[in-house]
């Protein structure tokens, strides 16, 4: 997790206690589980239900006040196709899904125009680099400014600027 979810582990905190202070029966399970992944994946409650058992109901207190319904600007999701791309092999980027990408990595099977295109504009945006790999392709790297989806305002999302130049080459099919 992040600093933002204190207050969510003090609230999970101060049910338990209310139960336990307050002599509540129960007739089921209370359990509070405190992930530390939350911004890169959620892979402490994989490895938690390994060993234990979902639970019937779960309750998230994490948000703000008065209600959070979602985060401005995020899109999750993974893309696959039955034709493979031709140009683009690969197309990485971001360590959480709740960030505007500060870094993306695309590798482009690339002709020597295109090359010399993408050469040109580089020497020009120092947001960008570019290397030939021994494969024939090329990977080019494209670094932004990460902010939290929340409040992107400031931000550079290297995943636009890097399809706004590939967009630009002529040579780019």
């Amino acid at each position: 997790g992040a600093s933002d979810n204190k207050s969510g582990v003090m609230i999970a905190h101060s049910l338990l206690s209310l139960f336990r202070d307050c002599d509540i029966p129960l007739k089921s399970k209370l359990l509070a589980f405190v992930g530390s992944n939350e911004e890169s994946g959620m892979g402490d409650i994989t490895a938690f239900v390994k060993n234990e058992q979902m639970p019937d109901l779960s309750l998230i207190p994490d948000s703000a006040f008065p209600c959070s319904l979602g985060e401005k600007g995020i899109l999750r999701m993974w893309a696959e196709c039955d034709t493979p791309l031709e140009t683009i092999k690969e197309f990485n980027g971001g360590d959480a899904f709740n960030t505007v990408l500060d870094k993306v990595t695309i590798v482009i099977d690339a002709t020597q125009p295109l090359i010399n295109e993408l050469e040109a504009k580089i020497s020009q945006n120092e947001a960008f680099t570019m290397s030939r790999n021994s494969d024939g392709t090329i990977t080019l790297v494209a670094k932004g400014a990460a902010m939290h989806a929340a409040y992107p305002f400031g931000s550079v999302n290297a995943a636009v600027i890097a399809a706004k130049m590939l967009c630009d080459c002529k040579h780019f099919n």
